[in-house]
């Protein structure tokens, strides 16, 4: 088995870099849109730039006392004793739940990144990929099922010789 990942703090959590990409081809879809009417569709000019700061500027920063979103409206902390789980709806960013009941969005961190982020925490938020010793079994589903249960006779099965 392979030893626990140690990331050193503060680890920030950001966008993948291929999110410039849709930027890129939002500049070129703009231009074109712009390049048909300038005066009513210029403003399109201005969206891929707007995105590109978004992109840039969206992170979840985390320490050793907790959690800190950082958005294009500004910052939120939480300390890790405010943390009482975390949300992983649908649609939409991850969310750390308070013990007020309120959200704590945490931008740029999905599912695939909670090994990661279990480290960076120092395993307060727990990482369910990880198997809690060596000698840990795995269930298979036929194992799961009494064998008096299983069909092993076309009788068994609902199947009438004789009617064939």
């Amino acid at each position: 088995m392979s030893e626990p990942q140690v990331i050193e703090l503060p680890a920030e959590f950001r966008i993948h870099p291929i999110a410039y990409f849709a930027v890129f081809m939002m500049g070129v879809s703009a231009l074109v849109l712009a390049g048909v009417s300038l005066p009513y569709l210029g403003w399109t000019l201005a969206l891929p730039i707007v995105v590109a700061i978004w992109v840039r500027r969206l992170r979840t920063i985390v320490t050793e006392d907790g959690v800190t979103s950082v958005t294009l409206r500004g910052r939120r902390s939480a300390t890790w004793e405010q943390i009482s789980g975390l949300q992983f709806p649908r649609w939409g960013a991850v969310r750390a739940v308070l013990d007020d009941k309120s959200h704590l969005i945490l931008p740029a961190i999905s599912f695939r990144d909670l090994p990661r982020l279990s480290a960076a925490s120092r395993g307060r938020i727990p990482d369910p990929y990880a198997i809690d010793s060596p000698d840990a079994e795995r269930i298979d589903a036929d194992e799961t099922q009494p064998s008096s249960t299983k069909p092993t006779d076309p009788a068994d099965k609902g199947i009438d010789k004789g009617s064939e």
